[in-house]
């Protein structure tokens, strides 16, 4: 393992916290948690907090959401 891989892992297990979704349960948000985002509301429930925080730690889930995010603003 390299110092890079080695860093992100330590970073990943730091930021570890006793809740967390994983990103199949962040997949079956996701439909929501677009929805809510491109209409500018705001869900403070406790599963929509999950999703943004899996999204500041998972570059994949992050990636799919802002893609989505993108191909829906270019239908528009």
């Amino acid at each position: 393992m390299n110092s890079y891989s080695l860093e992100r892992t330590l970073e990943s297990i730091l930021r570890t916290r006793e809740h967390e979704l994983t990103c199949e349960e962040v997949a079956r948000l996701l439909d929501r948690y677009v929805d809510q985002r491109l209409a500018g509301a705001v869900d403070d429930s406790p599963e929509m907090r999950l999703v943004e925080e899996h999204h500041q730690i998972c570059p994949e889930c992050r990636e799919e959401y802002e893609a989505i995010v993108r191909a829906l603003r270019n239908c528009d």
